[in-house]
């Protein structure tokens, strides 16, 4: 009977022990998963996660890298940016530069990063070409941008020239 107590104890002890390693590893290899299994979309009508109003969605969502963009009227931007709790401005005379999903691991084949080995201004031209659909720059809309040092946070842009939003996460 003292036995069966002491293993009971033991075994009890060691789950407590443990747990936070047995989670940390099961969190470590749920996110490891997401990574090399993205979910990725393009121009698709319409997704269950993002409003009604919401058209044309282009999007790569994984772990540590979530980007995704849509068509809708702004009116319709403002709502889901007061639903996320979004504390939106207008975007400054410089712009705002956003991420898209074009930058995400699985969509580099289709959206290569361009060249940097420039000589002629024709390269460069199509270098800023290749960019701007990487890494556009608003200049005439709303966003909301929220950086930690370690890279983490939220950038969600709203573009009146196309009635296009983009958004880009990182956790940490």
């Amino acid at each position: 009977m003292m036995k069966t107590i002491l293993k009971a104890v033991l075994i009890i002890v060691a789950v407590i022990f443990l747990s936070p390693i047995i989670l940390g590893v099961l969190w470590l290899g749920g996110a490891s998963w997401s990574n090399s299994h993205p979910s990725m979309g393009e121009n698709v009508p319409r997704v269950n996660w993002l409003p009604a109003a919401a058209s044309n969605v282009s999007f790569y969502k994984t772990y540590s890298f979530t980007a995704y963009e849509f068509d809708i009227p702004e009116a319709g931007f403002i709502t889901l940016g007061q639903e996320r709790n979004w504390r939106l401005s207008e975007i400054e005379s410089k712009g705002c530069q956003v991420r898209t999903y074009r930058m995400g691991g699985g969509m580099r084949e289709k959206y290569p990063p361009p060249t940097s080995d420039l000589s002629t201004e024709a390269q460069i031209a199509e270098y800023r070409r290749q960019q701007e659909v990487i890494e556009p720059t608003v200049t005439n809309g709303l966003a909301y941008q929220v950086r930690q040092r370690n890279g983490g946070g939220i950038t969600a842009v709203y573009d009146r020239t196309k009635k296009r939003a983009y958004v880009q996460t990182n956790p940490r």
